[in-house]
Order: C-alpha cells, then structure tokens, then sequence
C-alpha cells in the first residue's frame, strides 16, 4: 500500500535564506522546528518505514515522547561536562518528597526566582491611615525604590515606639505620641508568576530556561562524573578547543535537494564533533550495541556531511563520549573504525536518496507496501535447553 499527500515539500529555506549557514542563538526547540532533516530523523527512517516518517515528520501527528528518567539524567550530565556554568546556575537539589508541601514550597520559591532574578526580592509594604495615599502611588510608580525608603523609616519609627512602650509599660499600640499607629499587616508587591511547564527531560521550563530539581544522590554522581572527565587528560584538552557548545546549522543536499540540519552538542574549529552518551553498563559489548540499537553510526555520518556543506572539507571525526550511570561512572572516548563509517556513510546516502524520491513522486509507502512481508526466525530462538538435559530413573 502507497500512501499519498499533498504536494507539499518536506524541507525548505530557513527564512528563505537558501545559503549553508551556522545559526546563532536557538534554542534547542527552535532548532527542531526547522524545515530541514535532521539526524533524529534520519535515525527513525532506518527503523521505520516512509510511511511512519512522512506522520511523524511531515505531518507531524505522532504523539509527542513521554518523560523517561533516563532523558533526565542524560541531560543533566550533558549540562555538567559542557556547560557547568548552566549546570551550576540551572540545577538544585531538594530531597523532600515530591508530594510533600515543602516540595511543592521549594520548587515555587526557585522556580519564582528564575522568573526575575534582576528584581530584589518582594518588599514587605507596610501601610497606615496616614500614607496609605502615598504607598498606592508609589505602586503606580517607582515601586522598590519608594517601598525601600518607606520600609526604612517604619523600622525606626517601630523601634521607636516599641522602646518608649517598654518604659512606660503601655501596652496600647494603637497611639504613639498623638500620632497613629502604622499597621502591623504589610501587603506584599506581587510579581507576575512564571508560566510553568515541564519539559520531556523532566525540567521546568521557565521562560527560555529548564530548572531541574535533583536529590542530592544524584548531585553527588554527575560530580563523579565531572571529576572522572577532568581526569581524562584527552577528553578535557580536546573539550576546551570546542568553541560551540549546542549550535544550530542548516546546509541543503547538493544531490538530492532536501535540507538538513545538526546541532552538535560539542564543535571545535579544528574539524570535529564531541557527543556524550549515557549508558547503565559500561563495556565494549554495550557499546558498540548502542552503535547498533540507537543508529549512532547515521548521527556521525549526518553531522558530517551536514557540518562540511556549510565548512567545505573541515569536519573529519566524530568522537562519542560513553559515560557509565553506576559507579566508578567511568568515561571512555571513542570513535567508529574506517569500516563502520563507510558503511554508514553509504546507509546515509541511500536513505537521503529514498526521502527524495518519496518526497518527488509524492508517495510514503507502508512497511509491508501493502502485500505482506515475510519474516525469519532467528537460529537461536529454536534451541531449548532443556531438551538437552537427560531424565534420570527417579524422574528428577
């Protein structure tokens, strides 16, 4: 079976600029709207059939992924070993319950405070019947500024009062020398509150940021961690040379026209990509099945060639970060062997080809075409190990 659509294309100009181009300042969801293929992308058509990329990534109607705790920490130790200075700025712990009222407590007190981290905080305004007039004013107004002064002359005048009370052991607060009283219920100058939502790696997105909010055992991982990538001497020289940290570029395919795009999560001048990994074990065996489970080997071929459309002949390695989740969180930098690139390299091509024809004849064909397929047994699915074992006289 063939499925059709309108003709519409799949990828276009970014902002009709047709030109291979870094992009300065996107945001990670910006750089997903864009009109352009990109390796998440070409990672589901190796998995998938036409017909499940043309709904997710045309049509857009796949439901979107829920949270995974694994999305979460990986995020949070990409923000650890790149950006540390976001890390440190962006990530707090709390080990209250989540359903307790000291949580719910803390994470409005942190969140409020990403929401306008330039403002002092709220000023407690105390009001009378004599300035009462003055203090709406001042709202209307200069707000802090006029609440900073006014606050500081009820703390003198309460002092004032509460010293010549305790000599006289008048307990009527309501007068002081003829004058009245000022309140002793201040209002607070309210802010407006965040609009708060929780993103797929668990975060809270706060305006253009994400505010995680660890436990402190997970704190004291990623710090491991950290500690463990400072202490790879070839990790930490080759990330200092990384001058682009999270940036956007769109480059169109000389051969096939479509447009693509990469977001390296490391890019140094000097011709190469660095991308974290996290993983539960740690071993040559998990590793190189990630290669395989994941399509890691089409993300390296995707950023290259994305990379070198936009830098003609610069980009020429791209380098994996493994991290361990479980203790020593050990780290290991790796690349694919000369085989495995050409291999991806020419799955690469040949998916980009496949897309292009799709999007020119107008056609997204399901996995089975509409016929039926075929499949095979593996080999070691048949084998029964008990069958194997010999049965004794006394049937045990």
């Amino acid at each position: 079976m063939i499925i059709s659509h309108d003709p519409n294309k799949i990828t276009h100009a970014y902002f009709n600029d047709e030109s291979n181009r870094w992009l300065q300042g996107l945001s990670n969801s910006e750089h997903h709207a864009l009109p352009a293929i990109s390796s998440s992308a070409i990672k589901y058509f190796h998995k998938n059939s036409p017909w499940a990329f043309h709904q997710k990534y045309v049509l857009k109607e796949v439901e979107p992924i829920e949270f995974k705790s694994e999305f979460k920490m990986g995020t949070l130790i990409h923000l650890a070993l790149l950006e540390p200075a976001k890390f440190d700025k962006y990530v707090v712990v709390c080990d209250e319950a989540i359903n307790t009222n000291k949580y719910k407590d803390f994470k409005e007190s942190i969140l409020n405070s990403f929401n306008s981290p330039s403002l002092i905080q709220p000023l407690l305004l105390p009001i009378s019947s004599k300035n009462n007039q003055d203090c709406l004013e001042a709202i209307k107004g200069d707000v802090y500024q006029e609440a900073k002064e006014k606050s500081e002359e009820i703390v003198v005048a309460k002092k004032a009062r509460a010293k010549r009370n305790k000599k006289s052991g008048d307990r009527d607060l309501e007068k002081i020398d003829g004058d009245e009283c000022i309140d002793i219920n201040p209002i607070k100058i309210e802010t407006p509150k965040p609009e708060i939502k929780i993103s797929k790696n668990g975060g809270y997105i706060v305006g253009d940021e994400e505010v995680y909010i660890i436990k402190s055992n997970e704190m004291k991982m990623i710090r491991k961690v950290q500690k463990n990538a400072k202490n790879h001497d070839r990790y930490s020289l080759m990330l200092n040379n990384c001058a682009h940290i999270e940036q956007s570029g769109i480059a169109r395919c000389p051969r096939t026209g479509l447009y693509l795009s990469c977001r390296g999560d490391a890019r140094s001048d000097l011709g190469y990509f660095i991308d974290p990994k996290t993983m539960g074990n740690l071993s040559m065996h998990d590793m190189e099945n990630s290669q395989s489970y994941f399509s890691y080997f089409l993300q390296h071929a995707h950023y290259l060639y994305t990379a070198n459309l936009i830098e003609p002949g610069k980009y020429n390695y791209f380098y994996f970060l493994y991290i361990s989740k479980t203790s020593p969180y050990e780290i290991c930098f790796a690349h694919l062997d000369a085989e495995s690139i050409a291999r991806a390299n020419k799955l690469y091509g040949d998916i980009l080809n496949k897309i292009a024809e799709c999007e020119y004849k107008q056609k997204w064909p399901t996995l089975d075409n509409g016929n039926g397929i075929k499949l095979s047994v593996p080999q070691w699915a048949f084998k029964c190990p008990s069958l194997d074992i010999q049965v004794g006289n006394n049937g045990n």
